[in-house]
């Protein structure tokens, strides 16, 4: 499964249920998920792409 959409679904369903939520941590809970997120998607994308770089070495 691509990763990307993964996070992806992984936010929506975040958003979902903090929108049940009423309290003034919310904002500071849904930007510490994003941030979290984009986090992983971009490890994920800097670790595809030194695979990548290894494996063009290689040939």
């Amino acid at each position: 499964m691509n990763v990307s959409l993964l996070f992806s679904q992984l936010l929506e369903a975040t958003e979902i249920l903090l929108s049940f939520l009423d309290s003034p941590k919310k904002l500071e809970l849904e930007v510490r998920v994003k941030i979290f997120i984009q986090s992983q998607v971009k490890k994920h994308q800097d670790h595809c792409h030194s695979s990548e770089l290894r494996l063009a070495s290689q040939l």
